[in-house]
């Protein structure tokens, strides 16, 4: 009986010993896993740099014969007799590289970011149409063979968007959408003649049959310099590089309202890079 009480007394030594040795820790378990919160590159700031690219424009000369014959004919009972409604001009599409730069800023909240931007292009961008229109008509009781010969031109030198930005931060990449405004600057060169041939000797010009009569002197036309305005939408993706400076390429959509009753538009691509301030 004594050793088996020895034995009991022995047992709860070492179960005591040993739940002293254990801390605190053991006894209430490990602690909760607290993750941290995930951290993003810094997009906010101001920032700036260039770029070079590539535009194609769809130009639409449609309309613009119209107003230049009606001039040329105006006072003539021929401008309201059967002159063929035909446009004498169409639509044509051309392209141009470019090079210019842009400034901007953004705010960042965690991922999103959200700027707006100041962007200049310098292009070349160039769409002509050149056409003859014959037709018979008559005036005054006599028959004509009338002659339309015009040229239209529209030349984009440069242009320009002040737009938004909003953007979703992935690693180092900024994936984002651009809307704007635009402006832009177009050399204009419009221009028609007028001639007729006479198949009947009844008007005093006509003198004899396969006379010609050109109608003005000098062709209707304007020589210019316009202002072009409208809208544009555009995405892109920006890559961080180094701390302050990413690399970007985009495109954008512009289209220009009405100009000399011609209408144009631009596909932008852009390849360039920057430093944030």
């Amino acid at each position: 009986m004594r050793a088996v009480m020895i034995c009991l007394a022995v047992l709860g030594f070492v179960d005591t010993a040993v739940a002293a040795d254990l801390d605190d820790s053991f006894i209430r378990g490990s602690d909760v896993y607290q993750p941290e919160s995930p951290s993003y590159p810094r997009w906010s700031g101001f920032y700036a740099g260039g770029h070079l690219g590539y535009a194609t424009s769809h130009m639409d000369f449609t309309n613009v014969a119209g107003p230049l014959l009606s001039a040329t004919l105006r006072g003539l009972t021929l401008e309201n007799s059967s002159v063929p409604s035909t446009p004498l001009f169409g639509a044509q599409d051309a392209q141009g590289s470019s090079y210019g730069a842009f400034i901007g800023y953004n705010s960042q909240w965690e991922a999103i970011v959200l700027g707006a931007e100041l962007n200049y292009n310098r292009t070349s961008v160039t769409g002509s149409q050149s056409a003859t229109l014959e037709f018979i008509t008559s005036d005054s009781g006599n028959t004509l063979d009338t002659i339309v010969k015009g040229t239209a031109s529209a030349h984009i030198t440069d242009y320009g968007t002040i737009r938004g930005r909003v953007g979703y931060i992935v690693g180092n990449f900024l994936p984002y959408a651009t809307v704007g405004l635009a402006a832009g600057r177009a050399d204009i060169n419009n221009s028609t003649t007028v001639s007729f041939r006479c198949m009947t000797v009844n008007l005093p010009s006509c003198s004899a049959v396969g006379n010609f009569i050109i109608l003005p002197p000098q062709p209707q036309g304007e020589i210019l310099s316009k202002w072009l305005y409208g809208y544009s939408a555009g995405l892109g993706l920006e890559a961080a590089v180094l701390p302050n400076v990413f690399v970007r390429g985009e495109w954008e959509f512009i289209q220009f309202g009405p100009f000399s009753d011609a209408r144009a538009n631009l596909n932008a691509l852009r390849v360039g890079g920057g430093v944030r301030f």
